[in-house]
């Protein structure tokens, strides 16, 4: 606004640093008019004490800048073109630069190393837990959190040490986020656990959903109201039904899998067959047993049961028992004569 309603040929913002180090210093004439910026590299020792510098925020009268920026040359020990030289130029072309100075310099932290690249990224986070905990947000050892500046959380939800909330993530109230938790660019209702160490990405929990611990929703997941996925269970690409349990072991992939199924402990969807990938189908309902294997393309039908141990291969129609095992077979006193074969 400042250069809009000005004569300047060019406005510029200035903060002070108490260590200016690195930043180009706006050096004065006796009247306080800008008389030009100098670099860090090239400044004199009274220069390098002067505190106010430039955080590379201009706004110029095109036509004068396109008028003088020919006028840069690399009269530097570097070799380089300063933009920053402009300023030096429009004074000597008799125009005016001015300056408008902002208090917080934290707001324009210069970047060149790594080391200021941490120190900006510490500044943003800091100020984003500041604002969220302000919100009416727990967050436990906030030091250890990581949280990007777009992530938006709710009312009363924990987050606890360690947890990282990244991308454009949607976190509703009264959450439990757990330690060394990871969740990206995904969105969870009200009333969401994750437990420790679990990752999600890319998904949606709807409310009172409960995740974890050691959990892995990978990719374009939907899981819906009350459905619990418990340790060491992965989903990829899956969307499980409201009420619908997988506990323990297991891996969903590109499976649709409908309201209160039970799916056991290592339950795996063969959805690969080293070609293509292919949809598994789980209807409302299904209890599926332990360690079955469930090869796709396949459809359980509503209400049906799959026998711990089977490997499914045929689709099952609703409410049937499906067993893909061999029968068992007992072998009276087989062990015992072993044992007595080996020692007599």
């Amino acid at each position: 606004d400042q250069q809009r309603h000005s004569s300047a040929a060019a406005t510029m913002l200035s903060t002070h640093l108490d260590d200016p180090y690195g930043y180009g210093r706006i050096v004065r004439n006796a009247d306080g008019s800008v008389q030009a910026i100098v670099e860090q590299k090239a400044a004199t020792p009274e220069q390098q004490a002067i505190r106010e510098v430039n955080p590379g925020i201009y706004c110029f009268r095109a036509d004068l800048l396109w008028q003088h920026i020919g006028e840069i040359a690399p009269n530097n020990t570097a070799k380089e073109f300063y933009l920053t030289d402009m300023v030096s130029i429009l004074r000597r072309a008799g125009h005016a630069v001015e300056t408008v100075f902002h208090e917080n310099a934290q707001e324009l932290l210069g970047i060149n190393t790594r080391i200021e690249l941490a120190e900006a990224d510490r500044v943003l986070r800091e100020r984003t837990v500041r604002r969220l905990m302000l919100e009416g947000v727990t967050i436990s050892k906030p030091e250890t959190v990581t949280i990007d500046a777009g992530v938006r959380i709710g009312r009363d939800t924990v987050i606890e040490p360690f947890a990282q909330l990244l991308g454009p993530t949607l976190i509703g109230e009264d959450c439990h986020i757990g330690a060394c938790s990871i969740i990206h660019a995904s969105e969870l209702g009200d009333r969401v656990v994750i437990g420790p160490f679990t990752i999600v990405g890319s998904s949606v929990l709807e409310r009172d959903v409960h995740a974890g611990p050691f959990a892995r929703l990978r990719l374009d997941n939907h899981v819906e109201a009350g459905a619990h996925i418990g340790n060491f269970v992965e989903l990829k690409n899956t969307r499980l039904g409201a009420g619908s349990k997988s506990m323990h072991l297991a891996y969903l992939g590109d499976s649709t899998i409908g309201r209160k199924a039970n799916i056991g402990a290592g339950t795996i969807t063969c959805n690969y067959d080293g070609v293509r990938k292919h949809p598994t189908k789980i209807g409302d309902g299904v209890f599926v047993g332990s360690n079955s294997t469930l090869v796709a393309p396949l459809e359980l039908g509503g209400g049906s049961y799959v026998a711990a141990g089977s490997v499914i291969t045929q689709d099952v129609p609703e409410d049937a028992l499906a067993l893909g095992r061999e029968r068992q077979v007992n072998k009276p006193d087989w062990a015992k004569k072993r044992r007595g074969a080996r020692h007599p």
